[in-house]
C-alpha cells in the first residue's frame, strides 16, 4: 500500500505507521496549556478494557474497566506495546486476541480510575 507523504494507515483506531512525541517546544507555563493540543485516539475499547492513545506523547492509557484501575506507558515499553498491537491487527483478531494482548499489561493497571 502506497501513502501519501503525511497520510497515515489507520486500523481499528491505531495509527499503523505513525505516533511518538512531537517536535518542537513544550509550554513553558500552564497559561500555554491552553493553546497546546492534544489528540487521543480511542484504540479498542469494551466492556472489559479501553486503550488510548496520545500520539503527541508516545504514550498509551490501559484501563481495566472491571478493576476500575489502569496505567500510563510511555517509552520504550509504549513502542512494543504499538508494535504487539499492530501485529494482531495484522490477522483480523477477534476481541478475545486484543484482550490477551492487552493483559499481558495487567500487572501495570494499578492506577484507580476514579469517574466523576
Amino acid at each position: 500500500m502506497h501513502l501519501r507523504p503525511g497520510a497515515a494507515k489507520v486500523e481499528r483506531g491505531l495509527k499503523v505507521d505513525g505516533g511518538g512525541p512531537i517536535s518542537g517546544p513544550k509550554p513553558a507555563h500552564l497559561g500555554a496549556l491552553a493553546k497546546w493540543r492534544m489528540s487521543i485516539n480511542v484504540v479498542f475499547s469494551n466492556p472489559y478494557y479501553q486503550v488510548l492513545e496520545y500520539p503527541e506523547l508516545g504514550a498509551f492509557e490501559l484501563v481495566d474497566n472491571l478493576r476500575a484501575s489502569g496505567t500510563l506507558i510511555q517509552g520504550d515499553l509504549a513502542r512494543a506495546f504499538r508494535a504487539s498491537l499492530v501485529e494482531a491487527f495484522r490477522n483480523e483478531p477477534s476481541e478475545e486476541e486484543i484482550e490477551a494482548v492487552i493483559g499481558n499489561y495487567d500487572a501495570l493497571m494499578s492506577v484507580p480510575q476514579y469517574r466523576h
